[in-house]
Protein backbone atom coordinates (compact mmCIF):
# COMPACT_ATOMS: atom_id res chain seq x y z
CA UNK A 1 0.00 0.00 0.00
CA UNK A 2 3.33 2.01 1.17
CA UNK A 3 4.04 2.11 -2.48
CA UNK A 4 1.00 2.51 -4.25
CA UNK A 5 0.41 6.10 -2.25
CA UNK A 6 4.07 6.84 -2.92
CA UNK A 7 3.66 6.58 -6.79
CA UNK A 8 0.21 8.61 -6.78
CA UNK A 9 1.86 11.36 -4.74
CA UNK A 10 4.67 11.13 -6.80
CA UNK A 11 2.50 11.26 -9.91
CA UNK A 12 0.60 14.31 -8.46
CA UNK A 13 2.80 16.39 -6.56
CA UNK A 14 6.06 15.52 -8.02
CA UNK A 15 7.07 14.97 -4.50
CA UNK A 16 9.27 11.69 -3.74
CA UNK A 17 8.72 10.54 0.02
CA UNK A 18 10.06 7.12 0.31
CA UNK A 19 8.03 4.60 2.46
CA UNK A 20 9.88 4.35 5.64
CA UNK A 21 10.50 8.50 6.27
CA UNK A 22 8.90 10.18 9.30
CA UNK A 23 7.71 13.53 8.87
CA UNK A 24 6.25 15.40 11.64
CA UNK A 25 2.59 17.49 11.95
CA UNK A 26 3.03 21.22 10.11
CA UNK A 27 4.97 20.37 6.92
CA UNK A 28 5.24 22.96 4.31
CA UNK A 29 5.96 22.60 1.03
CA UNK A 30 5.04 25.16 -1.05
CA UNK A 31 6.55 23.85 -4.45
CA UNK A 32 6.77 19.95 -3.99
CA UNK A 33 8.75 19.10 -7.70
CA UNK A 34 11.72 17.64 -6.98
CA UNK A 35 11.42 16.82 -3.15
CA UNK A 36 13.04 13.54 -2.22
CA UNK A 37 12.97 12.62 1.34
CA UNK A 38 14.44 8.94 1.95
CA UNK A 39 13.33 6.15 3.80
CA UNK A 40 14.77 6.47 6.84
CA UNK A 41 15.17 10.10 7.00
CA UNK A 42 13.44 11.84 9.75
CA UNK A 43 11.25 15.28 9.28
CA UNK A 44 10.39 17.26 12.91
CA UNK A 45 7.39 19.35 13.04
CA UNK A 46 6.78 22.76 11.26
CA UNK A 47 9.66 22.05 8.76
CA UNK A 48 9.60 24.42 5.59
CA UNK A 49 11.16 22.53 2.40
CA UNK A 50 11.89 24.44 -0.46
CA UNK A 51 11.69 22.30 -4.50
CA UNK A 52 14.44 19.96 -5.20
CA UNK A 53 15.29 19.45 -1.89
CA UNK A 54 16.96 15.79 -1.32
CA UNK A 55 17.22 14.43 2.27
CA UNK A 56 19.38 11.44 1.53
CA UNK A 57 21.70 8.38 2.59
CA UNK A 58 25.54 9.25 2.03
CA UNK A 59 27.17 5.90 0.16
CA UNK A 60 30.60 4.77 -0.58
CA UNK A 61 33.94 5.18 1.10
CA UNK A 62 32.89 2.64 3.87
CA UNK A 63 29.82 4.91 5.30
CA UNK A 64 26.96 3.59 6.03
CA UNK A 65 23.65 3.99 4.52
CA UNK A 66 22.09 6.45 7.37
CA UNK A 67 19.53 9.12 6.60
CA UNK A 68 19.31 12.90 8.24
CA UNK A 69 17.21 13.77 11.04
CA UNK A 70 16.18 17.63 10.45
CA UNK A 71 14.57 18.87 14.26
CA UNK A 72 11.71 21.13 14.84
CA UNK A 73 10.52 24.52 12.77
CA UNK A 74 13.59 24.22 10.02
CA UNK A 75 14.18 25.56 7.01
CA UNK A 76 15.54 23.88 4.17
CA UNK A 77 15.88 26.36 0.95
CA UNK A 78 15.70 25.43 -2.68
CA UNK A 79 18.36 22.61 -4.42
CA UNK A 80 19.64 22.10 -0.96
CA UNK A 81 20.40 18.51 -0.16
CA UNK A 82 21.39 16.91 3.39
CA UNK A 83 23.23 13.88 3.24
CA UNK A 84 23.90 10.81 5.58
CA UNK A 85 23.99 10.35 9.57
CA UNK A 86 23.66 14.36 9.64
CA UNK A 87 21.17 16.10 12.14
CA UNK A 88 19.97 19.99 11.46
CA UNK A 89 19.04 20.98 14.96
CA UNK A 90 15.71 23.04 15.87
CA UNK A 91 15.06 26.16 14.78
CA UNK A 92 18.70 25.77 12.00
CA UNK A 93 18.16 27.36 8.20
CA UNK A 94 19.91 25.71 5.11
CA UNK A 95 20.32 28.01 2.02
CA UNK A 96 19.06 27.29 -0.76
CA UNK A 97 22.05 24.95 -2.91
CA UNK A 98 23.81 24.01 -0.09
CA UNK A 99 25.69 20.56 0.65
CA UNK A 100 24.97 19.63 4.00
CA UNK A 101 27.78 16.60 5.26
CA UNK A 102 27.86 17.83 8.96
CA UNK A 103 25.62 18.67 11.67
CA UNK A 104 23.83 21.71 11.58
CA UNK A 105 23.55 23.43 15.32
CA UNK A 106 20.27 24.75 16.77
CA UNK A 107 19.55 28.18 15.14
CA UNK A 108 22.14 28.24 13.19
CA UNK A 109 22.45 28.85 9.21
CA UNK A 110 24.51 26.61 6.83
CA UNK A 111 24.99 27.76 3.35
CA UNK A 112 27.37 26.40 0.88
CA UNK A 113 28.54 23.32 -1.20
CA UNK A 114 30.10 22.17 1.45
CA UNK A 115 28.11 23.80 3.95
CA UNK A 116 29.20 25.92 6.38
CA UNK A 117 27.87 27.68 9.79
CA UNK A 118 27.44 31.74 8.58
CA UNK A 119 25.43 32.47 12.23
CA UNK A 120 24.82 30.98 14.96
CA UNK A 121 22.05 32.15 17.32
CA UNK A 122 23.29 33.23 20.80
CA UNK A 123 23.34 31.03 23.43
CA UNK A 124 21.18 31.62 26.86
CA UNK A 125 22.46 33.77 29.12
CA UNK A 126 24.86 32.42 31.88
Amino acid sequence: MAHLVRGVNHALTGADFAPGCEVGPGLRIEHPNGIVIGSQAVVGRNAFLCQRVTLGERLGDGRDASYPVLGDHVFIGTGATVLGHVTIHDGAKVGAGAVVLHDVPPGATAVGSPARIVRRMPGPAM
